[in-house]
């Protein structure tokens, strides 16, 4: 007699935590992907400060700015994000570490009342935080990777 694997709800359940943890990771890896590539990249120090964090925590905007580089051009150097394993009670935050984040994500001008986008070298379009969070375009860029890891999950 062949030895009982469990039922249709255990392997279900099974089944969707491992796509759901899966897709946890996924879409973590790419929305700081997303906010890298569409962010502003000047020096690099503001698009590799995406930081991912296990649970809704707050992630300070204590990493200082650094000198740039005599020219103002450098080249695309992207970091991939360290992501924690996924806890399916706990998510991610996700955020930026420099403390100039506001600034470069177009939400508050600079000391001389200047906005990013107003400057030579933008590098980013104006508005694009506000437009990929708000806007929707981050969640349908990652509906792609959440269906994804269900389909894998249970091919």
């Amino acid at each position: 007699m062949a030895k009982r694997q469990g039922s249709l709800t255990d392997f279900t359940m099974r089944k969707a935590r491992e796509a759901t943890r899966n897709a946890m990771v996924e879409l973590a890896d790419s929305t700081v992907r997303t906010l890298q590539l569409h962010g502003p990249y000047w020096d690099g120090y503001f698009a590799n400060a995406w930081e991912v964090k296990l649970g809704n925590v707050d992630i300070p905007a204590t990493t200082p700015g650094q000198p740039g580089s005599p020219d103002g051009s450098s080249e695309l150097v992207y970091t991939e994000p360290i992501i924690p394993p996924p806890d399916l009670r706990k998510g991610y935050t996700i955020g930026n570490s420099m403390e100039y984040r506001a600034i470069a994500m177009d939400l508050v001008p600079d000391a001389t009342g200047t906005y990013r986008y107003e400057r030579l070298r933008s590098t980013a379009d104006q508005d694009w935080y506000t437009n990929l969070v708000e806007g929707g375009e981050l969640l349908r860029l990652n509906k792609t990777a959440v269906d994804s890891e269900f389909f894998k999950a249970f091919r």
